[in-house]
């Protein structure tokens, strides 16, 4: 089915995006091929399906305010994810990453590490 692309705002660590988009991408059967941005409130990678096709996992948060105690150090916060794949996009296959990323930064909210199931 064709999509936009497909937007979720999950809470977790800020710390935890890279990690999440790695196990995330892999439960989908997805690689990453690069990191394509990184800032102090956003983090984007290109991706590539098991069925060749592109995409993109895009990590957004805003910026903390002053004086934000945890929310400064990114800590239990509502990240927003991206996620679009191919061309004209693929909206089960985005929602499988969706739900992959989301289900790992619960996983890790909060803790230093967790298993991968």
């Amino acid at each position: 089915m064709r999509s936009e692309g497909l937007s979720r705002t999950v809470r977790g660590d800020w710390n935890d995006v890279e990690a999440a988009a790695v196990v995330g991408l892999e439960r989908a059967e997805c690689a990453i091929l690069r990191r394509t941005e990184n800032s102090p409130t956003v983090v984007a990678y290109a991706l590539r399906t098991v069925l060749d096709q592109d995409g993109v996992l895009r990590f957004t948060r805003t910026a903390p305010a002053e004086g934000a105690g945890s929310q400064d150090r990114g800590e239990n916060i509502d990240i927003t994810v991206f996620c679009r794949v191919g061309p004209f996009g693929d909206q089960e296959r985005e929602e499988r990453i969706l739900d992959a990323v989301r289900d790992r930064l619960g996983e890790l909210r909060g803790v230093e590490f967790a298993p991968s199931r």
